[in-house]
């Protein structure tokens, strides 16, 4: 490889890495919003899941009733929380559970870009002491 083709290589490197961080930041802030709407932790987060959950209750009579439940589990899947909704779910708790799970995905995103981001910093480094090497 010859030395322009190095120095074009580290720009267009330099160029996806500045564009990367710029879209991680922007992904970011959106995460941010989300949890200062609800008043979401990072643990709660990564490490966290939400769902409702409905249940049957036979009355005295025998007649069967359907109730939800919202439900929140930690990573190994024991139960944090067990909440009772009642027989009908507000949309206010549909639009949070839907919130979460969007902050989720681009927590996991953002941390995939990451990632990316340390690999293009590496080879950024090794095309950058090649370089110095060869101007040496």
């Amino acid at each position: 490889m010859t030395m322009s083709e190095l120095i074009e290589m580290t720009k267009r490197l330099v160029e996806k890495r500045d564009e990367l961080a710029r879209l991680i930041e922007v992904l970011e802030r959106e995460v941010e919003k989300i949890k200062t709407k609800w008043g979401f932790k990072d643990y709660e987060i990564e490490n966290c899941s939400i769902f409702i959950n409905h249940r049957w209750v036979k009355n005295k009579a025998g007649s069967r009733y359907y109730y939800y439940y919202l439900v929140e589990r930690d990573k190994e899947g024991k139960v944090i929380s067990n909440t009772y909704i009642g027989k009908n779910i507000p949309e206010g708790l549909l639009k949070k559970i839907r919130d979460f799970r969007k902050a989720k995905a681009i927590k996991k995103r953002i941390k995939k870009l990451k990632r990316e981001l340390k690999e293009l910093d590496s080879k950024i480094r090794y095309i950058n002491r090649l370089l110095k090497e060869s101007l040496l």
